[in-house]
């Protein structure tokens, strides 16, 4: 919708998951968003890697170290992959370190298909970070 009233102000939009609202767990319990769209599927994709645009509305698994990764494979058939946009909350494989909240996540070297995504405690190469890891772990 559009106005041509010039004093007019744009509207706001606000999305908040769901809360725990008290107990030990209470953190770990609140919801997460995640913004997941569907693309053509390109030459590779692989569930739980960074994808990047290959082609008009088509991803493929992001090559190494990436500057225009736009999420990751969350879902694959035959036609079609779903990627949780990038700053969603998923779970991926990470090649080492193991993963602090409040490190950052980064496009890396593409190892063997199974990962493409590095953590660390500094700020990515411009172009490379994909996100912030939101629960520390071992992978």
């Amino acid at each position: 919708m559009t106005s041509s009233n010039a004093g007019a102000a744009a509207g706001n939009v606000i999305i908040r998951t769901g809360r725990a609202l008290s107990g030990a767990a209470a953190g770990p319990a609140n919801g997460v968003l995640n913004v997941i769209q569907t693309f053509v599927k390109g030459s590779t994709n692989t569930t739980g890697l960074l994808q990047c645009m290959s082609a008009d509305k088509t991803v493929a698994d992001c090559a190494s170290n990436a500057i225009n990764g736009i999420g990751i494979a969350v879902g694959i058939n035959t036609n079609a992959v779903d990627v949780a946009l990038v700053h969603s909350t998923v779970t991926v494989n990470f090649p080492s370190a193991s993963p602090v909240a409040g490190w950052f996540a980064c496009s890396g070297t593409l190892n063997a298909g199974t990962n493409n995504i590095v953590v660390q405690s500094g700020a990515c190469t411009a172009g490379q970070q994909v996100g912030i890891v939101q629960q520390g772990g071992t992978s």
